[in-house]
């Protein structure tokens, strides 16, 4: 099961994420978080997040909050 709770954080994100996954869904969730995480989650989607993240702190588009 834990293995699935990351699949509810990601219609945060972007709940489009969803849409061309919704047959695999539907017929089987296994099947569905191979796929997902082979195409949506995997690194080098997540390395092009984290760089255009970081793009957009250096340009100024988010602002870092700390209490230190």
């Amino acid at each position: 099961m834990s293995n699935y709770e990351s699949l509810f954080i990601m219609d945060r994100i972007d709940p489009s994420v969803w849409e061309p996954f919704y047959s695999i869904l539907e017929q089987d969730i296994d099947e569905a978080f191979k796929t997902i995480y082979g195409t949506v989650a995997n690194y080098d989607t997540m390395k092009a997040s984290m760089q255009e993240f970081v793009e957009a702190f250096d340009a100024g588009r988010y602002t870092k909050i700390t209490n230190v």
